[in-house]
C-alpha cells in the first residue's frame, strides 16, 4: 500500500481540476474513499493539523476568536495580540494566536 502522504498528494492532484458543487445544484460531485488503519488515520489527522494556514488575515482571526474585525485590529495596534504588518495590512501567525490564547487562560 502506498504511504499516506502519497495518497493525499494524489487526491489533491486528482481534485485540482474539479469544481465541487452541491448535488442539489445539478453539478457533479467528486468523492474519494480511502480506507485507513488507525495509525494511518492518526497520521492523516496530524498532516491536516499541520497543513492549516499558518498566516491569518484580520477577518480570519475575527472568525477564529469570534470577535469583530475592528476589535482584532484594535488589539493588534495596541499589542494585545501578536501581529505584524505587511504594508498597511495586518497579518497574524496562527501559532502565536494559539499561544496567546493559552497563556491568557
Amino acid at each position: 500500500m502506498p504511504n499516506l502522504a502519497a495518497i493525499i498528494r494524489q487526491a489533491e492532484k486528482d481534485s485540482e481540476g474539479f469544481q465541487v458543487q452541491s448535488p442539489l445544484s445539478g453539478g457533479h460531485v467528486v468523492r474519494h474513499e480511502v480506507y485507513l488503519t488507525e495509525s494511518q488515520m492518526q497520521q492523516l489527522l496530524e498532516a491536516v493539523k499541520h497543513r492549516r494556514e499558518d498566516i491569518l488575515t484580520s477577518d480570519e482571526v475575527a472568525r477564529y476568536l469570534k470577535i469583530s474585525r475592528a476589535q482584532v485590529l484594535r488589539m493588534a495596534r495596541t499589542g494585545v495580540i501578536p501581529a505584524f504588518r505587511i504594508g498597511k495590512v495586518w497579518r497574524f501567525k496562527r501559532e502565536a494566536i494559539d499561544k496567546h490564547i493559552c497563556a491568557s487562560q
